[in-house]
């Protein structure tokens, strides 16, 4: 009797899923009819040059954006419509371009706010923060505003982990950074993912976010023109694609 041997497929989880997304800026529509996903435990990078509209389609996950159409879908439940506030309950951190910290408040404070909804277990939250970005341990009562540019955006991912979110969007994380605040931004973006988060980051540096990306998706003018594994993206017919 032979015996055939099947592997077994793991199955895929969706932890965010959007679909057919139409956005508008006032008469402009800047999102056209986009669909897109996160699975659990992964990293996905949007990528495209500066307008392309993949920092629009993650504000219009939290509305902020006007939304025509679409439905958007976070671990199982139809969150379209639902404040950002309440998105922000459910398990979803957004960190926009620009750092958003609180620069005339020390770092404690910075990341206590992070926490706000939290009714306990704070101090042990902020232990794990600080034990992923050391730096900040030996800043705790600086104020904000005094801290580097990578210091500062430490903070600002330290400030959206308060509330251990099941998903973290980056908008541009490495915007302005040096070279060696790039890179430890991306490890521990990668770091943050081992510990079951997934992360969606929105980046212009195209080798970067492909490094440390387990999938990706290309935009421009609104539109997805390229999405799939990381590893696909580095082929040449697709790089040349991508930087036209």
């Amino acid at each position: 009797m032979s015996v055939f041997w099947m592997p077994i497929l793991e199955k895929v989880i969706h932890m965010l899923e959007v679909k057919n997304l139409t956005a508008y800026y006032g008469p402009l529509k800047v999102l056209h009819d986009i669909s897109f996903e996160v699975h659990d435990k992964e990293i996905v990078a949007f990528i495209g040059h500066n307008g392309s509209g993949k920092s629009t389609a993650a504000k219009a996950i939290f509305g902020f954006v006007d939304r025509r159409s679409g439905g958007i879908v976070f671990d199982g439940e139809d969150i379209t419509g639902i404040p950002p506030h309440e998105l922000v309950k459910r398990g979803i951190s957004l960190i926009p371009d620009g750092k958003r910290i609180f620069p005339s408040l020390t770092v404690y404070d910075n990341l206590a706010l992070g926490g706000y909804l939290r009714s306990n277990r704070m101090d042990g939250q902020i232990k794990k923060v600080l034990h992923l970005f050391p730096v900040l341990k030996e800043k705790l009562r600086q104020r904000a505003g005094t801290l580097s540019g990578g210091e500062q955006q430490m903070l600002a991912i330290g400030k959206a982990l308060m509330l251990s979110p099941k998903l973290l969007i980056l908008d541009e994380p490495t915007l302005g950074l040096s070279p060696n605040y790039i890179n430890l931004i991306f490890e521990k973006i990668k770091e943050i993912n081992k510990q079951d988060t997934s992360v969606l980051v929105i980046e212009q540096k195209i080798d970067k976010a492909l490094e440390y990306a387990h999938r990706a998706y290309a935009f421009r003018l609104g539109k997805i023109i390229f999405e799939g594994q990381a590893r696909e993206f580095r082929k040449d017919e697709v790089r040349r694609m991508l930087l036209k």
